[in-house]
């Protein structure tokens, strides 16, 4: 199975995976996941894969009683045991019981759909590959419409059809995590809907899901109704729409509450046709510790790494690594209450944006570092209340533009502007960092509970302890 590999010599995005905030629009640490947190801060520092399943995947164990296999020379009348295993995986999740592992041998298999059988928070049902082992589901969806199962170490194939989806209100609290699903042409490659609520998706690869040049499709989509979504550690690339979107109805999905409750944490974004992370119309989401690259102009993008409009709000930009893209961070129509802050924007490309905040209120941009950019922050005159303050802006050809509250940044070969403006170089190291003499060090106003190393906070992302 393919494995990827991140590495990442991002130190400032740890903190976001455990050191500084914990909490957050949508970001509490509830126990959702396995120990995501320590496996995502191996694949930072290039000691992990995603989306991988072979010779060393641990199966967590249970009763011999309560284990089934499937295989390809199997047989669906057999009894599923090690020696005469089943041959479907439809008539497998057919007869699970909760506590129940069901392990899969390598070979190709047909798509299914759990709807039979429910598992419970003490005894969720497993459906993973075998050690060793490689199955790939092809030709459809993996349909998800009960609550509490575990996907693991799966490839998903889909062909013209969403690969793994998790739909209806008797979807929750189910995992997919360390599986591949790629070569998809449907909407999406990943799919949480119609009410699916508490579901993760970790530490998976998503890739070449692709309807055409001017027609999107996208590694996950979050729909109206879904609460509690996880999207923590994986890998996304290669669609011809977004890394990950949460849409409202009237946006191809259907009628419902807004999807509140969503944290999209350590993801590695990169090279998709319009956005890494597109929220719309979506409550309390928490974008956090992701590094997105390369998301350039196309017909259908303005190549945001970050777009945030449609009516979204509360929505929390953190702790994320965005380079080579047109615009960094952007709201845009009916966006309210955006925080972003303690982001690296650096190597722009195309329109070379850094922060942009559009129509909507209360859009706060503080604790930054952009670099490079030729309008590091600009505010369009329908924000209403923008603030933008305790940022680094480095090499910009416009700082700060339009109307906001502009107060204690740091300005290097860009024009200084606001109250309480610092210039002189800041000494950024390689991990965007200030070194010691830098004019950002114990210089920032205090407006946050962030961790700090000195007599106050440093004025930019990443403090330099």
């Amino acid at each position: 199975m393919m494995v990827r590999r991140i590495a990442v010599p991002l130190v400032f995005a740890l903190c976001a995976l455990g050191a500084c905030s914990e909490n957050g629009a949508g970001g509490s640490d509830d126990g959702y996941g396995s120990d995501w947190r320590g496996r995502i801060e191996d694949l930072l520092n290039g000691g992990g894969s995603v989306g991988a399943s072979g010779p060393d995947t641990e199966v967590p164990t249970t009763s011999p009683q309560l284990t089934r296999y499937v295989a390809t020379d199997g047989d669906d009348g057999n009894p599923g045991t090690r020696d005469k295993p089943w041959r479907t995986p439809a008539h497998a999740v057919r007869n699970a019981k909760p506590g129940m592992r069901i392990l899969m041998r390598g070979g190709s298999y047909p798509a299914f759909t759990i709807d039979a059988v429910d598992g419970s928070a003490a005894s969720p049902i497993l459906l993973a590959a075998a050690p060793g082992s490689r199955p790939v589901i092809s030709g459809g969806t993996v349909l998800v419409r009960r609550a509490y199962w575990q996907l693991e170490g799966l490839e998903v194939k889909p062909g013209n059809a969403v690969g793994v989806r998790f739909t209806g209100a008797g979807a929750h609290h189910d995992v997919l995590r360390g599986s591949v699903v790629h070569d998809g042409s449907a909407a999406s490659g990943v799919s949480v809907d119609l009410g699916a609520t508490y579901v993760t998706i970790e530490g998976n690869e998503i890739f070449a899901i692709w309807r055409g040049n001017d027609v999107d499709a996208h590694g996950v989509v979050i729909q109206p109704d879904a609460v509690g979504v996880r999207i923590l550690g994986n890998e996304i690339h290669g669609t011809s729409g977004d890394s990950i979107q949460c849409i409202g109805p009237n946006q191809d999905a259907p009628g419902g509450a807004p999807a509140r409750d969503l944290l999209i944490e350590g993801n590695l974004l990169y090279a998709d046709r319009e956005n890494a992370v597109d929220i719309k119309w979506c409550e309390g989401v928490t974008v956090r510790g992701n590094v997105m690259r390369g998301f350039r102009k196309s017909s259908t993008s303005n190549g945001e790494a970050v777009v945030i409009h449609r009516g979204a709000r509360d929505v929390l930009v953190e702790y994320n690594d965005i380079s080579e893209s047109s615009r960094g961070v952007v709201t845009g129509v009916g966006a309210h209450d955006v925080r972003v802050r303690r982001n690296v924007i650096h190597t722009p490309v195309d329109e070379r944006t850094g922060i942009l905040f559009g129509e909507g209120t209360n859009p706060v941009a503080s604790h930054n570092t952009v670099v490079g950019a030729a309008r590091c922050v600009g505010v369009l005159a329908e924000a209403k209340g923008a603030v933008v303050t305790n940022n680094i802006l480095v090499g910009c050809g416009q700082s700060v533009t339009g109307s906001a509250e502009v107060a204690n940044n740091l300005f290097h070969q860009a024009p200084a502007t606001g109250s309480g403006a610092v210039t002189g170089d800041p000494l950024l190291d390689g991990d965007f960092r200030p070194s010691a003499g830098s004019p950002a060090i114990d210089h920032a106003t205090v407006v946050d509970d962030d961790p700090v190393c000195g007599n106050g906070p440093d004025i930019g992302a990443v403090e330099r302890c």
